[in-house]
């Protein structure tokens, strides 16, 4: 739109044409139409920054760090070593939800689920380190670049953690089944109060309600102590829970876009994510401000963002949807800002899922919940 119409108007006056004129008036009445393509809201609205959301406490630097061990980009040897390391009985092939094929799974599979659990102490040891903090910290920064947990350790734990309660189970210890189930019930939900992605809320939630079912399960077959009882119903307690829970839910992408993409180039934002040699950057730098509004593409972002958290606080989220309606709506192209509401479907992910294992997780964890405060009531 710019360089075209300008090389003509160089070529037509070097050359000597009368069209050259015409040209250059064609060009300087399309120059209103472009500085309204390239003008910009003033500033972004509802900006929140991550020590705003997620703020720092004592401690956070040392849990930080010890979490870290077991990360993407950075791994501890420890966790290196456990990379390379081959289970004997692969994912959760039979769940505990089918009580005969499970203790079937569990009493073919003892030797293996016992042995991995042996090779595993490393990892439970970490664990352990990390259960003695209140709450574990997220320091991280939200930025494509940064480093995040690695979900790996967290599944294999509690999928042998609930193996080895299972057998625990089978030979009639309920109580030290749910000493076993405790460490990894703690650590989802002291995961999530200071996350600051989505990765990270997410990997609580999902280990979390694997441990939540299954304890509630143990309670409906077995008489647990009841100190054992108050120490789950404790572990329960802390964490993100109810609406709160689930409008941080969809809060928390906000504030990684937000800061991520906040009043940057369209080829800077195009290529950080491409593997390719960024060599149309520049170009796509200089004609993006006619295709790509940043402040007011967040501030859209923000207005679905809002709309969304409260569709999910009021578990109005549903598949095809309200959600989906906004979003489309939003992001339907326009003639300014024309690749910013293309945008707004790659900076908001499919949360109906998501939404959908928030609230059926605190659903069962609120249900166990007042089972054992009614329990502790009674007594």
């Amino acid at each position: 739109m710019v360089l075209v119409p300008l090389v003509l108007v160089l070529v037509g006056y070097r050359l000597r044409l009368r069209s050259w004129w015409w040209i250059a008036g064609g060009y300087l009445a399309v120059t209103p139409v472009l500085v309204y393509l390239a003008s910009d809201d003033p500033i972004v609205l509802h900006r929140t920054t991550v020590d705003e959301f997620a703020p720092a406490f004592p401690g956070a630097e040392k849990s930080y760090a010890i979490l870290m061990q077991y990360s993407k980009q950075q791994p501890s040897a420890e966790a290196k070593a456990f990379a390379q390391w081959k289970q004997r009985v692969v994912g959760m092939p039979v769940n505990p939800d089918k009580p005969d094929a499970w203790n079937a799974f569990l009493v073919k599979n003892r030797a293996a689920i016992e042995a991995d659990w042996a090779d595993l102490a490393p990892q439970r040891r970490w664990l352990a380190e990390l259960n003695a903090f209140d709450r574990f910290g997220d320091l991280g920064q939200p930025t494509v670049s940064e480093n995040i947990i690695s979900f790996g350790v967290w599944r294999m734990l509690s999928q042998r953690t609930m193996h080895m309660a299972g057998l625990q189970m089978l030979d009639g210890k309920p109580d030290d089944a749910i000493a076993t189930l405790l460490p990894m019930l703690q650590a989802s939900r002291k995961l999530q109060p200071s996350a600051r992605t989505l990765v990270r809320l997410m990997v609580g939630i999902v280990v979390e309600k694997m441990i939540v079912s299954y304890a509630a399960q143990i309670l409906d077959q077995a008489t647990v102590s009841p100190a054992n009882k108050a120490k789950l119903a404790a572990a329960l307690h802390a964490g993100v829970r109810g609406e709160a829970g689930a409008r941080r839910l969809i809060a928390v992408e906000h504030l990684f876009q937000n800061s991520a993409n906040l009043e940057r180039p369209l080829g800077n934002l195009i290529w950080e994510m491409r593997r390719d040699p960024p060599a149309l950057k520049p170009f796509v730098n200089a004609v993006g401000p006619f295709l790509y509004n940043p402040r007011h593409t967040l501030n859209l972002v923000a207005d679905v963002n809002f709309a969304l958290q409260d569709l999910a606080a009021r578990r109005a989220f549903t598949r095809g949807g309200s959600a989906d309606t906004i979003v489309t709506e939003k992001s339907r192209p326009r003639f300014k800002n024309f690749y910013g509401a293309i945008m707004i479907r790659q900076l908001i992910p499919a949360f109906t899922k998501v939404v959908e294992a928030y609230w059926d997780l605190d659903d069962r964890r609120e249900k166990l919940a007042a089972r054992l405060a009614s329990h502790t009531e009674r007594h």
